[in-house]
């Protein structure tokens, strides 16, 4: 269980955090759809999401009945800007694991919200009494996703080179970790 929290951002605008329900469903894929295609750092385009408004309500009540799991969304004023998942492994050898995601609508990047939304998913896992090990994947060139990752405490654990392709540019994958 999550208990809503409030923040305030760089810009003096104050956000809260909460975990998601199956009635975000349709906010949380338009947002999705918007940061897919603003980021240079989701390796898809919004044609290739594969969750439609039906698809993103069943996966929140996926995540909602996993105990390994959560998904956390932040809003301003009711609408969403941001979200946050860590999915824990179904299989038992891997159930203390959880992958890392997080988008957040370029309006919003720079000013707090990443970090609000890190505290927040990593209070949640710490709190858990299931999750040890977090992971990620970056592009090894995204900086400030990397200096972010790296304040929460996660080290690299491994990068392979030209994992990502656009265009002629490949880019590496870094995989990075956090023990909890």
């Amino acid at each position: 269980m999550f208990i809503e929290q409030t923040y305030q951002c760089k810009n003096g605008q104050v956000v809260r955090i909460r975990e998601a329900n199956v009635d975000d469903a349709g906010a949380l894929n338009a947002l999705k759809l918007c940061y897919i295609d603003q980021s240079d750092y989701i390796p898809m385009s919004s044609d290739e999401y594969q969750y439609n408004i039906e698809g993103e309500r069943e996966m929140i009540e996926v995540i909602s009945l996993r105990e390994n799991s959560v998904l956390l969304l932040v809003e301003q004023d009711g609408f969403l800007i941001g979200n946050i998942d860590l999915v824990g492994s179904q299989r038992d050898a891997m159930s203390h694991v959880a992958m890392l995601g997080m988008g957040i609508h370029q309006n919003w990047r720079n000013i707090g919200v990443g970090g609000f939304l890190m505290e927040a998913a990593l209070h949640w896992a710490k709190t858990s009494a299931i999750i040890e090990i977090i992971c990620l994947d970056v592009y090894d060139d995204n900086l400030p996703a990397i200096s972010l990752y790296t304040k929460f405490g996660f080290k690299s654990y491994g990068k392979i080179p030209g994992y990502f392709k656009k265009s002629s540019h490949r880019f590496a994958l870094n995989r990075m970790m956090l023990k909890i």
